[in-house]
């Protein structure tokens, strides 16, 4: 059984200092998960590494961080910090935050991508903000929670975040001092923007946001735009007049390039779910997460709308398709590692490491 591979905890660590001491802690903590997901992450010693080691490879890769570093240099010393405290190449860890982009330019697409489910009940009753992360399988069990109050930042930037090991905070989701609750749900298109930034970097940014101006400013990247597509589900825990309102932006690079990426903003009432595909933007989404996608959206249509966190937790749990589940299990190359309820009202965040329908959740952390 599947079920009996599954940690029932999860390491949570606190950090403070500068952003390349807080990510040296990181290294430091979770070396061994590091190293884990960096030895079999197939797409890096398959394509990323064999890749870069050509002069078209490294050309992509000195571009992106040369933007990456002019917006967003304290997140590479960041990531420099991780890549010492682990003792791992800083190349390794900065060609899996390029993702999709060097296949992309390949023009050679992986198999198969992780998908996410995200799911909003908005009423009078409950204000939840319910996430299923699906990741390769080497992510299963390297996941952990950094809480950080960074001194270096003016004001201090004080986050949750939980972390996939070997990437930056805030990739999958996360909060702040600010009130900001968000998942994010990665979206692979036909057209990237070599020049731009990468969405891993714009997720990492997410977690200084104090407003839905800002997170919208932080997804527009003026200057270069995004390099790659996602969409991002989030509410603001201390809004004014109450925490009422949710909000979904999708971003995605423009074809041809521009200099900033194309949003759609949408306020959420009521019941709202959101999949790897676009719900508002007329971008085409490619490979094998479009069509994923298209069937967890039949099941999720199969159901009836949740209006309370039981039924929530029995839709994303749901294992009811035969290939394309919400919850996925190790019958697939990308399974589902972690749940994530945002209870806006309790201000709380709940994960669970295994199906919510029949396992406690791990940890609940007050937000």
């Amino acid at each position: 059984m599947y079920r009996s591979r599954r940690r029932k905890s999860i390491p949570v660590l606190n950090v403070n200092g500068t952003f390349y001491d807080v990510g040296y802690d990181i290294g430091r903590t979770f070396a061994t998960f590091i190293n884990d997901v960096i030895d079999q992450h197939v797409p890096l010693n398959e394509i990323y590494i064999p890749y870069y080691e050509t002069i078209r490879g490294k050309n992509v890769y000195a571009q992106s961080l040369e933007v990456v570093s002019k917006f967003y240099a304290h997140y590479v010393r960041e990531l420099q910090g991780m890549a010492d405290g682990a003792k791992v190449p800083f190349y390794k860890l900065f060609l899996i935050h390029l993702d999709d982009i060097l296949p992309n330019t390949l023009k050679q697409l992986c198999d198969s991508k992780p998908g996410c489910t995200t799911i909003v009940i908005n009423n009078r009753n409950e204000q939840l903000l319910g996430h299923v992360v699906d990741a390769y399988k080497i992510v299963l069990n390297n996941l952990f929670i950094v809480k950080a109050n960074i001194t270096e930042s003016v004001p201090n930037e004080v986050f949750t975040a939980l972390c996939c090991a070997g990437f930056l905070p805030g990739t999958m989701l996360g909060s702040n001092s600010y009130g900001l609750v968000y998942t994010i749900n990665h979206i692979f298109v036909e057209n990237l923007n070599l020049r731009g930034i990468p969405r891993t970097f714009v997720s990492r940014a997410l977690l200084k946001a104090d407003s839905s101006h800002t997170v919208k400013s932080i997804l527009r990247c003026a200057g270069h735009g995004l390099s790659d597509a996602m969409s991002v589900t989030f509410a603001f825990l201390h809004s004014r007049g109450g925490a009422d309102q949710f909000y979904c932006i999708e971003a995605s690079p423009s074809y041809p390039p521009t200099t900033e990426s194309l949003l759609n903003f949408q306020e959420i009432q009521g019941y709202f779910h959101h999949l790897n595909i676009f719900q508002g933007l007329n971008v085409e989404e490619v490979g094998l997460l479009k069509i994923a996608s298209n069937t967890r959206e039949l099941s999720l249509r199969n159901f009836a709308q949740p209006t309370n966190k039981y039924e929530l937790i029995n839709v994303l749990g749901d294992m009811s398709h035969k290939v394309h589940k919400i919850f996925t299990d190790f019958s697939s190359k990308v399974i589902s590692v972690c749940v994530a309820i945002f209870d806006v009202k309790a201000k709380t965040l709940t994960l669970y490491l295994d199906n919510p329908r029949a396992n406690q959740p791990c940890i609940v952390l007050n937000l």
